[in-house]
């Protein structure tokens, strides 16, 4: 099953990776970003929690054309309370869209849908739960381009959590 999978995957990306890295957003994609968040956790058996920390993560996807790009999106997310001892550690996997206004400019639309697992230093097993976010990002040269984004989180344990983002990130088509 493995093996199939990877050969879909060959198969799909390969009429494209003989002209990756030409400059053009259509095609396979390859990236990188990192940078920092703020953010509120709400439970019904504590008070809100604050915090902030740093984020980073790939992104591996195919540009449709020059105006679409499809992706998929790993986040960590490290927060640490400006309230308690708490340290929250988030994973996001997720699927992520780019969607630029005009070909030609810089400025784009981004939002996705992610799972994410959030463990603590304070709990015991960690919940998964669904998150989504939007924002805009805008490319400053071909490949470099920063951003922020807001993300809106609820997990198994009537946990849920708002994110403010700010990020920078390479990403070579």
């Amino acid at each position: 099953m493995c093996a199939a999978f990877i050969a879909v995957l060959v198969m799909a990306f390969s009429s494209g990776a003989y002209a990756w890295t030409d400059g053009k957003k259509e095609g396979f994609l390859l990236g990188v970003h990192g940078g920092y968040s703020f953010t509120t956790i709400e439970r019904d058996d504590y008070e809100d929690v604050n915090g902030s920390g740093f984020l980073v993560g790939p992104y591996i996807g195919f540009g449709l054309n020059e105006q679409f790009l499809l992706s998929f999106r790993v986040r960590y997310h490290h927060t640490s309370s400006n309230d308690s001892d708490l340290e929250l550690y988030t994973t996001m996997l997720g699927g992520d869209m780019m969607f630029f206004l005009k070909p030609d400019l810089g400025l784009f639309i981004n939002a996705g849908l992610a799972r994410a697992i959030a463990a603590s230093n304070t709990t015991g097993e960690p919940p998964w739960g669904t998150i989504f976010y939007a924002g805009l990002g805008y490319f400053f040269t071909q490949n470099v381009f920063g951003g922020f984004d807001y993300a809106v989180g609820s997990f198994d344990n009537d946990m849920s959590t708002g994110t403010i983002s700010f990020a920078v990130g390479a990403m070579w088509y």
